[in-house]
């Protein structure tokens, strides 16, 4: 019996023994991984912008006089003379709007039967005069517009056609593409201002029959109407009611919703490392998919800004245009905000790891040197690895790091050479 006894006891210390060395021996430390994987990085420029029409128009009184009640509102669609003529967008394709009726957008009476003496008459005749010089001005850069462009569509097709038989480089035809957006717009702007050198010469016409005696129950020809000199939406109402004007006054603004454009305001050490032709995407602009949008302008000369901090800053325009139909945009106005990704350098098949896992030794020197822990056999090996591009979430890995390698993400003080670690 006593020899039971002392086994019992022995059985009942070295169990004591055996749990207390258990709680003394050291723990894994719980930790956050992450795999070192192959794939694409880039390196975005991230800001919020707005949109906004490349053309405005500000329609203003030409004459002083009675004005009319003006019944459109803001949204309402009007159209030009020119109205079932094709339009080109930014993508460089062509739509029509069928034939529309010309909108009037304001009428105006003479608050005297006598508008000009005859000093102004003559000076009337002298601005219809150059108005008509405006346009024929205006319709010779339209014709040269058109010829830039034909010659532009055609040199694309011509370097398709060398492309694919293996004549031609990548660059050349984008190069070539590029033009013919650029030609494009140019065709716009040449095409918008005959529309506006036609409804000032009718303008300035009009003004000259004002001028003549007329017919006191002719009451129609006393009247001055103003014609929508584009085709596009009314923007604001700036002169509602019904008034006497004088000239110059400010009536309504309008423009074509179809011509967007973005402007993004980036930081000044940001806007160099951006350059026209590079991609850019819009997101969270309220619809189901991003948009995709190309750099046109980097405007050269900045401007100051405070921050919502209080900071000053140096910003500079960034002026895209879209490479999107204006039907996957069509719910998109004048000044809406959007969220842009400048795409300022992109690599396929990339080593790369998280961002969260790189730390700076005391001792380093050299920007590209950072160091990383590794978890080989459940033990954080700390390693010195060199990365070359980065973004705010991965980095490329130049050297140190291998496909499917553990890394730790965002180690704490607890994590030391050769500690034991347990990934969460």
């Amino acid at each position: 019996m006593r020899w039971i006894k002392r086994l019992l006891w022995l059985s009942v210390a070295g169990g004591i023994v055996a749990a207390l060395a258990y709680g003394f021996m050291p723990k894994p430390v719980p930790v956050d991984i992450a795999h070192v994987v192959k794939g694409s990085l880039s390196v975005t420029v991230n800001e919020d912008g707005k949109t906004r029409l490349r053309d405005r128009y500000l329609i203003s009184s030409p004459l002083a006089g009675h004005l009319s009640r003006i019944k459109l509102r803001a949204g309402d669609a009007v159209f030009s003379a020119t109205g079932s003529e094709l339009m080109a967008d930014n993508s460089g394709t062509t739509c029509s709007l069928g034939s529309m009726p010309v909108t009037e957008l304001a009428v105006i009476d003479p608050v005297d039967p006598v508008l000009l003496d005859s000093r102004q008459i003559a000076q009337a005749e002298l601005r219809v005069k150059s108005s008509e010089m405006a346009i024929k001005s205006a319709g010779a850069a339209r014709q040269k517009a058109t010829v830039n462009w034909e010659w532009a569509r055609t040199d694309v097709e011509r370097r398709k056609g060398l492309t694919g038989k293996g004549a031609g480089s990548k660059q050349e035809l984008e190069d070539a593409e590029m033009l013919v957006r650029s030609r494009t717009e140019e065709l716009n702007a040449a095409k918008f201002a005959e529309e506006i050198a036609r409804f000032e010469f009718d303008l300035t016409r009009a003004a000259l029959l004002r001028s003549r005696p007329l017919a006191p129950d002719d009451a129609e020809k006393w009247q001055l109407r103003i014609q929508s000199p584009i085709n596009g939406v009314v923007l604001k109402v700036l002169q509602e009611s019904e008034s006497v004007v004088q000239v110059g006054t400010p009536l309504l603004e309008i423009g074509d919703p179809r011509d967007l454009e973005i402007d993004v305001e980036v930081l000044s050490t940001d806007a160099v490392k951006i350059q026209a032709g590079q991609t850019m995407w819009l997101k969270h602009w309220g619809g189901e998919r991003p948009l995709s949008a190309q750099v046109r302008l980097v405007e050269p000369q900045g401007f100051l800004k405070l921050s919502a901090l209080g900071v000053e800053e140096q910003r500079v325009h960034i002026i895209a245009q879209f490479n999107e139909p204006f039907e996957s945009r069509k719910t998109l106005g004048d000044g809406y905000r959007v969220e842009s990704e400048i795409v300022v350098w992109q690599k396929d098949d990339v080593i790369k790891v998280s961002t969260g896992a790189l730390f700076r030794e005391p001792d380093t020197t050299d920007p590209a040197d950072w160091s990383v822990f590794v978890i080989e056999a459940d033990h954080a090996r700390k390693r010195r690895i060199k990365i070359g591009r980065r973004n705010g979430l991965e980095a490329e890995v130049i050297d140190g790091l291998r496909e499917a390698d553990t890394v730790i993400v965002h180690p704490s003080d607890r994590i030391v050479d050769q500690i034991a670690v347990k990934p969460r």
